[in-house]
């Protein structure tokens, strides 16, 4: 093809060729089809310019040729193309690595936070649906070998200090209060069964309670979090990790990122499961705790787990809470607020709740909040009305706020001589403990140590404890939640 260039003619070949190869480069920098796009625009503007003003973009040809506009079609189709393709590699290499296993034993892991601070245990095997209705969230901790220090230095309700944040969530990808956990598996779940949406919601929020109280999930408040949307409190799957019972077994804790369990199939066909609790039981002359740290599971001191608040008389505690709740500015009105009735019968919890209608005194109480469960607390009333009202769990307090205000309840009903019960009955090798209203995980915890959930009868939640057991572990209920057998029911029993 002869080539004749005129200065007009040239000069629009020229810009032409220029937004046509800067396009290109801007295209294979940017990954994006949008150079492309606005340089075919401009080309066709530059077209139509020169058509306008009689110019020939080929040569003499009055009109372009079919041969230079096929060129620029391919030129534009390759590049498109090209660019398809790097947009998808840097998608996929861009992409999320899926969470690290926890490192074994000896090895120092960064802080991955499903808790604000290392992993506490909580444990939950009983049946406790009453519990289910607390409402408190919590994180997960960083996989580090020295988890009693880690643990014991963890601070629920303290941010982290100044200049330091709290890593996302590691574990499971997500977290969420447990009302949200539960609406979402019964929406999951409720198509394939014959149970209502509803029943199966409660059914996922008793189960939420005990993996909280067995230490599966944590339940934490005033989290920090990198997550703009985070909202008061949390819910987050708890770090692989174990406790040793005094019989050689091994409680198992936490949750694995990736897989189910951490063990291998020959030790995970070993684990015995009574509700939440998982419980690995040793062979002979086998060291457990050693080979769980090889798979990187921390290890925590049965101390350190069942660790409780100091023992004190419900005059104490009651004596306390007063001073502190005296010390509270006006509570305002109060929508949704319902309070623990001591004057109705403790063996039915669910019947002792009320509105405050014409009460007045100190009672415990909950107050609904626009995200999560409500917020448990110590409400002075007159007629009906709130005057003041004290959050829990307490600034500062490693416990949740439904432990600390279960606690109270139970010294407000012995301090007015009507203490909570709980029945024993007689069982094969030891004593089932029955409890008719929910009582602290750390109380429970020790329970789920040194015994098993056992199916409930006639009450809320029941636990077996072999004979050796029996005698120091009422003393604890009577010592610390101030219960008292049932001793006619016992008897019956």
């Amino acid at each position: 093809m002869s080539i004749e260039v005129r200065y007009a003619g040239g000069g629009y070949r020229l810009a032409y060729m220029a937004v046509i190869l800067g396009a290109i480069v801007i295209a294979f920098v940017t990954h994006s089809f949008i150079p492309i796009l606005i340089g075919f625009l401009i080309m066709i503007a530059i077209g139509l310019v020169a058509w306008i003003n009689g110019i020939s973009l080929d040569g003499d040809s009055g009109t372009s040729s079919l041969a230079s506009f096929v060129v620029v079609i391919v030129i534009i189709l390759c590049t498109l193309a090209f660019c398809g393709r790097r947009s998808d590699n840097a998608s996929s290499t861009a992409a999320p690595a899926p969470a690290a296993q926890t490192p074994a034993a000896g090895a120092t892991a960064p802080a991955s936070a499903s808790a604000v601070a290392p992993p506490p245990a909580q444990p939950a095997t009983a049946t406790n649906p009453a519990a289910a209705q607390n409402g408190a969230e919590q994180t997960q901790p960083p996989a580090h070998p020295a988890g009693d220090d880690v643990f014991r230095n963890m601070d629920l309700n303290r941010p982290p200090p100044s200049g330091q944040q709290a890593a996302p969530p590691a574990q499971p990808p997500s977290s969420s209060p447990p009302s949200t956990l539960a609406s979402r598996l019964a929406e999951s779940l409720f198509r394939l069964t014959k149970t209502s949406q509803v029943e199966l919601r409660d059914r996922a929020l008793a189960m939420v309670e005990q993996l909280v109280v067995q230490g599966d999930l944590l339940e934490l408040g005033d989290v920090t979090s990198l997550d703009p949307q985070a909202r008061p409190s949390w819910l987050f799957a708890a770090p692989p990790g174990f406790v040793r019972r005094p019989d050689g077994s091994a409680l198992l804790l936490g949750l694995s990122a990736d897989e189910p369990t951490l063990l291998p199939v020959e030790m995970a066909c070993r684990v015995q499961y009574r509700g939440a609790a998982r419980q690995l039981l040793p062979l002979d002359g086998e060291d457990l705790g050693a080979i769980l740290r090889q798979f990187g599971m921390i290890e925590l001191s049965e101390a350190l787990w069942l660790r409780h608040p100091r023992r004190e008389t419900a005059a104490a505690l009651i004596e306390h809470m007063q001073r502190l709740l005296a010390q509270q500015g006006p509570a305002g009105d109060i929508q949704g607020l319902s309070v623990l009735d001591p004057s109705r019968p403790a063996g039915f919890y669910k019947g002792r709740w009320r509105e405050p209608n014409g009460l007045t005194g100190s009672y415990v109480a909950r107050r609904p909040q626009a995200y999560g469960g409500d917020i448990w607390g110590y409400v002075q009333l007159t007629g009906g009305r709130p005057d003041i009202f004290l959050d829990l769990p307490l600034r500062g307090d490693r416990f949740r706020g439904c432990d600390a205000a279960w606690r109270l309840q139970m010294a407000i009903d012995c301090a007015r001589s009507a203490p909570q019960t709980f029945r024993m009955d007689q069982a094969e090798s030891g004593r089932n403990f029955h409890f008719f209203a929910p009582i602290p995980n750390w109380a429970e915890r020790r329970f789920i140590a040194l015994g098993s959930s056992v199916s409930p009868d006639r009450s809320l939640f029941a636990y077996w404890l072999p004979n050796a057991e029996v005698e120091s572990s009422i003393e604890f209920l009577q010592d610390y939640l101030w219960l008292t057998a049932d001793i006619s029911a016992s008897a019956g029993a």
